[in-house]
């Protein structure tokens, strides 16, 4: 959620604005913050689902499916 250039909460909203079909998953390793508190704000910011850090390849491989299988 946190990156340089633009933070993800942002480009999530841009990204939701330009298209409802466009599936997002939200990753946070929580930076300043703690990612528990960060990543549920992704989903009311039009995140289609969460993971954090570190990533388990396993669950991100059957988030993708998920997202994918709509």
């Amino acid at each position: 959620m946190f990156m340089p250039e633009k933070e993800g909460f942002k480009t999530s909203m841009e990204f939701r604005e330009k298209s409802d079909q466009v599936k997002i998953i939200a990753i946070s390793g929580g930076g300043q913050f703690n990612s528990l508190d960060m990543l549920p704000m992704a989903l009311e910011l039009g995140a289609n689902t969460i993971l954090e850090k570190p990533i388990d390849i396993k669950a991100l491989i059957e988030k993708i499916n998920e997202l994918l299988s709509f």
